[in-house]
């Protein structure tokens, strides 16, 4: 047991080397914002779509790669998201000589199916993981640790129909590490982030059963609806711009929102969970009138 165990992971080390050859394919071709292609290329692989193109070569890498992704785009149930991911990756292929599309392809091709199938999640974040890392951004700029996301899940004890919301949701974590069933939505502001949740959310099988917007939680709160749980990671103190100010005067920052928004749209045994800066539990003004109300009512553990 211990040996199929060590052959597993060896070949998963395997499947990870050759992805970092693709780093050097890459490099000063395209900026390092734009490798976040590795990571379509991994689900088109997983999916297929990478194989049939060497099956059905035409002579140009380039255009058979983008024949690819609108294959692929017309073959799923999350088309219309699809189409956008399309819309970002189809210029970074047409920046890329057709050699350098060839060398991905074939490379991406090499990689032992069942071993990508059978270990796709892990591999899919490692790759996601290190790419963020290679730009400076694994300190959480928008990505939580995996262990917090987890303490959250067991805090959470949601069941499949449990009604969940995540604003300021970043890449998805919550929902690819939960157990959330169809009743998930996620709102996350910056595009750039909402492509990498999708991808995530594609990786883990999660796109069609969940609803996740590139939208502003600030202005396009779901005011309407009653949540049995809110889960979010606000950005720390981010204090409201102007253009909030005449819909929230009382409000300070990002933190003070959740807080004050989230409490508003529980069902009646909803519950919020909130990862915070250690300055909600010090700041004067609102945020205190805002923490003697939670203690007055009894509504914080």
């Amino acid at each position: 047991m211990k040996k199929n165990s060590f052959a597993g992971t060896n070949h998963v080390a395997e499947v990870e080397f050759k992805l970092m050859k693709s780093f050097d394919i890459l490099r000063g071709l395209i900026s390092t914002d734009e490798f976040y292609i590795l990571l379509y290329l991994l689900i088109l692989k997983r999916d297929g779509f990478i194989s049939e193109l060497n099956e059905n070569h035409s002579g140009s890498s380039s255009y058979d790669l983008i024949d690819a992704i609108h294959k692929y785009a017309s073959s799923s149930k999350e088309d219309f998201e699809i189409w956008r991911l399309n819309r970002v990756f189809e210029p970074v292929i047409n920046h890329l000589s057709d050699s350098a599309v060839a060398e991905l392809i074939f490379l991406f091709d090499s990689i032992d199916q069942h071993t990508l199938e059978a270990n796709f999640s892990t591999i899919f974040d490692n790759l996601l993981y290190t790419i963020a890392k290679s730009q400076g951004k694994y300190g959480g700029e928008f990505s939580q640790p995996v262990e917090i996301t987890r303490l959250i899940c067991g805090l959470a004890n949601i069941n499949q129909n449990t009604k969940v919301f995540n604003p300021f949701a970043g890449i998805a974590s919550f929902n690819v590490l939960s157990e959330v069933g169809n009743n998930y939505l996620g709102q996350e502001k910056n595009y750039k982030v909402w492509i990498l949740g999708t991808l995530r959310l594609l990786a883990y099988n999660k796109l069609e059963t969940s609803i996740y917007r590139n939208e502003d939680s600030f202005d396009k709160w779901p005011e309407e609806s009653q949540f049995d749980l809110i889960i979010s990671n606000p950005p720390f103190g981010m204090k409201l711009h102007n253009q909030y100010k005449w819909q929230y005067p009382e409000i300070q920052n990002a933190e003070q929102f959740l807080i004050e928004k989230g409490i508003s749209s529980l069902s009646r045994r909803g519950k919020l969970i909130a990862v915070l800066s250690n300055g909600f539990l010090f700041r004067g003004g609102a945020e205190q009138r805002l923490r003697e109300k939670l203690i007055e009512y009894d509504l914080i553990d």
